[in-house]
């Protein structure tokens, strides 16, 4: 089981003062492009699901995931997450054309269960995405991700 924790930082020089107090223990910066997926009803909305197609490094590979039945318990969120590798071409395809995700090669787990969820045969749109930097560290035997998350609104940290 993975186990996220996140926090926001409050500015870009909270942001650059943690990546150097880090940097001894940087491995890689990964670039990414996430972008998400709806039914043309909000279908996967209002079944608490979220489809996100990331690329990352310029379509250097490509998961699809869906993320569902969120749930917050002593202030810790829960989510479900099944994730599947994909060729970054036909992840361009998709975003190109959204239908082209029902017609992914399987098996597919993500799709396998979207089909579970009687959420298989839903027209899909794009219904946008953002940007993320992120500086992956290894130290004391934990992952720390720092991200640089653009919005087309702003940047968070």
């Amino acid at each position: 089981m993975e186990v996220e924790v996140k926090l926001r930082l409050p500015d870009s020089h909270s942001h650059q003062s943690l990546l150097s107090l880090l940097s001894p223990f940087h491995t890689q910066t990964l670039f990414q492009e996430n972008l998400f997926f709806d039914g043309r009803r909000s279908e996967l909305a209002a079944a608490s699901a979220a489809l996100r197609l990331r690329f990352y490094n310029q379509d250097r590979y490509c998961v699809l995931s869906l993320k569902r039945k969120p749930s917050i318990s002593g202030g810790v969120s829960l989510v479900e997450e099944v994730e599947h590798p994909l060729d970054p071409l036909l992840g361009r395809a998709c975003v190109a054309d959204p239908t082209q995700l029902a017609c992914l090669p399987r098996p597919n787990r993500v799709l396998e269960r979207l089909e579970e969820l009687g959420l298989g045969r839903v027209g899909l749109v794009c219904i946008g995405g953002f940007k993320n930097v992120r500086n992956v560290h290894e130290w004391k035997e934990l992952r720390v991700e720092v991200d640089e998350t653009l919005y087309e609104f702003g940047t968070c940290y």
